[in-house]
């Protein structure tokens, strides 16, 4: 009976088989292309930029300094690691960078390759040469900020700056390789080097200024990032990806909120063609 019915006026059901296969296309194609929007552009910031959270000094983000540090990282990590988390910290420092003709500003980031390899993938998006090696004297840069000051592979970046003891701190590094588009501030200004190159240009003997984590595998980013903080030192905090980029987590949000709207609409406007041709 119902075979019957579909098709007593063929054309009515035609119209209805149509408007319905039509709008569940658009849906798949429209939920499917947001969904991987969001999805790359979560994982992207996740495996590139922030992780999944941040720890610093207190102060620290207020107002960045080269003396606000978390002053014993290797033991915070190790209670991170035991939690089941995955822990690498960084070193942060601003100063001139020059080639041999034009010069800018840079932000230097000094990393322990071996553990960074754990919480973040930028060694994977080498556009040209090749990333840092444990004992690499060389430096890697954003691909805006090489072409601003017009260097290639194995041309020397010269750094000046401000060390820890109020010295002049100066070097001259090779250009080991050269960055995909990572962020705005990277691409223009990221200078990464090691922990050791770091600390003997900047005359900085121990601590961390940040340290990239990575929570475990299923955990719910808020838990995590509440258990983290209970097993962080006196004067360090703990802050979930979107707690540090909130304008951001909010885009994503807002997102999907109008994809779900969209669908509504949808299976709306598909549940009255099929209402009228019922009626």
């Amino acid at each position: 009976l119902a075979w019957r019915n579909v098709w007593r006026n063929t054309r009515r059901s035609a119209v209805t088989i149509a408007a319905t296969s039509l709008a569940l296309f658009v849906m798949i194609v429209y939920t499917g292309l947001v969904t991987g929007y969001i999805a790359g552009l979560k994982n992207n910031i996740l495996d590139l930029e922030t992780g999944d959270a941040q720890a610093f000094a207190e102060g620290y983000r207020d107002k960045p300094s080269l003396y606000t540090l978390i002053e014993e990282p290797a033991v915070f990590a190790d209670a991170l690691e035991e939690a089941g988390f995955s822990v690498s910290g960084r070193l942060l420092g601003t100063g001139l960078g020059a080639g041999e003709d034009n010069s800018s500003g840079v932000q230097m980031i000094g990393i322990d390759v071996l553990s960074d390899a754990k919480v973040t993938k930028i060694a994977q998006q080498v556009k040209e040469g090749a990333w840092l090696e444990p004992d690499d004297e060389g430096v890697v840069l954003g691909w805006r900020l090489a072409e601003s000051l017009n260097l290639g592979l194995g041309e020397e970046l010269v750094i000046l700056s401000q060390g820890a003891d109020g010295s002049m701190a100066n070097d001259v590094y090779p250009v080991r390789g050269i960055l995909k588009g990572i962020s705005d501030g990277v691409d223009r200004a990221g200078v990464f080097m090691t922990h050791s190159e770091f600390r003997e240009l900047m005359v900085l003997d121990g601590g961390v200024h940040q340290m990239i984590i990575r929570t475990p595998a299923g955990s719910e980013l808020d838990a995590a990032t509440q258990q983290a903080n209970a097993v962080s030192p006196e004067g360090t905090t703990v802050q979930s990806w979107k707690q540090i980029k909130p304008t951001l987590s909010s885009m994503l949000e807002s997102s999907e909120a109008a994809m779900a709207v969209m669908a509504v609409i949808v299976y709306l406007a598909v549940g009255i063609v099929i209402l009228n041709a019922m009626l």
